[in-house]
């Protein structure tokens, strides 16, 4: 997304919020999403600009059980974020390669950082 239409979405959404008690906003894709960049609006990019925090929610069909994380608030430690994301969702679905590419991709990003 580009500069001028990440503007105009934060815009669009602070009149929204000015006037509702509550917005709920629903991600595109997921927080684990291995190919999203720090300065992409979708997701993390968008709750810091919203000021909303996320809440990490997992379900495991197969067994029919889910639940939901404490919310995490991002900061401006991209890698950081993503590692306390994939850290929700590895104690929850060891098992599923995905998170353990999410935890990969924040070290990587961590380590290009410092």
């Amino acid at each position: 997304m580009g500069a001028k239409a990440a503007e105009e979405s934060r815009e669009e959404l602070a009149q929204m919020v000015a006037g509702a008690d509550l917005v709920i906003v629903e991600g595109a894709g997921s927080p684990a999403e291995t190919n999203l960049r720090a300065r992409d609006i979708a997701n993390l990019g968008f709750a810091r600009a919203a000021g909303v925090p996320i809440v990490p929610a997992w379900v495991d069909q197969a067994n029919r059980r889910g639940g939901i994380g404490e919310p995490i608030w991002p900061s401006d430690d991209y890698a950081a974020d993503l590692a306390q994301i994939a850290a929700f969702y590895r104690a929850h679905r060891p098992d599923c390669p995905r998170f353990e590419r999410l935890a990969a991709q924040s070290r990587r990003l961590a380590a290009d950082l410092h």
